[in-house]
């Protein structure tokens, strides 16, 4: 895979999970407070 940066306007979050079930990196951890949780930033 390239290099990208993927960015989440926390501010827009509606905590669907849709980058939880997507995040081929697992930076996101399940939504529990209704927003997405980032678990590791340097995956």
């Amino acid at each position: 895979m390239g290099d990208f940066t993927i960015k989440i306007d926390m501010d827009k979050c509606t905590g669907c999970g849709e980058c939880y079930e997507n995040c081929a990196f697992d930076v996101y951890d399940e939504p529990e407070d209704g927003k997405a949780n980032i678990v590791d930033e340097d995956a």
